[in-house]
């Protein structure tokens, strides 16, 4: 996750391979196909029957919020280091996790939303143990 983050903070702009990498990080189960041919589209799919474009995670705020659990809370602007910024804030976790890039919002706020979910997992992995 961590990689994907970097990159995330590196990306010029929308970023179609980030965006396949991203349903990997975070669905290892599902299977999905980076396109090697200019203008391909990249698919997932989550049973061999259901085959469905890969959202455009680092383009759209809408996709970006695709990838948020439905009980966080999140928030995009600006910042005084960064024209991009997003924060969110998880149930039961003290704080919360910031996104900030040069690029775009859905950037910052897929960075946020992937740091978000680290530490959630990390908390509830700490719980089972």
């Amino acid at each position: 996750m961590n990689e994907i983050i970097n990159r995330l903070q590196q990306a010029d702009g929308p970023d179609r391979a980030l965006d396949v990498d991203i349903v990997f990080a975070l669905y290892p189960d599902i299977g999905a196909y980076q396109p090697h041919c200019v203008g391909e589209e990249p698919i997932f799919w989550s049973d061999p029957y259901r085959k469905q474009p890969c959202p455009q995670f680092t383009a759209s705020i809408d996709a970006a919020l695709t990838l948020l659990p439905t009980d966080y809370k999140w928030t995009v602007g600006f910042s005084t280091h960064v024209p991009h910024n997003a924060e969110v804030w998880v149930p039961g976790l003290t704080g919360y996790y910031d996104g900030e890039c040069d690029s775009n919002r859905a950037i910052a706020l897929c960075i946020a939303i992937l740091r978000a979910r680290k530490a959630a997992s990390a908390v509830s992995s700490k719980e089972r143990a």
